[in-house]
């Protein structure tokens, strides 16, 4: 199976046609068809379009499957979940230095009515 018909296969189950699939790649029906029927290969630009996707990229140049072994799927499972928890302690922290903020804020308009108060005596 060629390039060009691994590139069909997508297509249609993702899209369904080929106007679909030429409109979410940014060109038009013709140009794609140049693709589709092998006389054109894609390049950089196309290949990361169709990563973006979801297309095996892999499969698609190749028509391997790209394997995962465990100890590799759960390295990259655990490095997710370590981004995740990164992620969820920075908006912890976002939030708490917006509420310091918000405190701070009232603390100034509490400090100048006192000393609005000093100043009247």
């Amino acid at each position: 199976m060629s390039v060009g018909i691994r590139l069909r296969k997508f297509g249609n189950d993702r899209f369904g046609s080929v106007k679909k699939f030429a409109e979410e790649l940014g060109m038009q029906p013709p140009a794609l068809q140049a693709y589709l029927n092998g006389s054109r290969k894609p390049g950089t630009e196309i290949l990361q379009k169709l990563n973006l996707m979801g297309c095996d990229i892999n499969w698609l140049l190749t028509g391997k499957k790209m394997e995962y072994t465990n100890s590799g799927f759960n390295n990259y499972v655990s490095d997710f979940r370590e981004k995740l928890h990164d992620l969820t302690e920075m908006e912890n922290l976002r939030n708490e230095n917006d509420e310091l903020r918000k405190k701070n804020i009232q603390l100034e308009k509490d400090l100048e009515a006192i000393n609005k108060i000093l100043n009247r005596s």
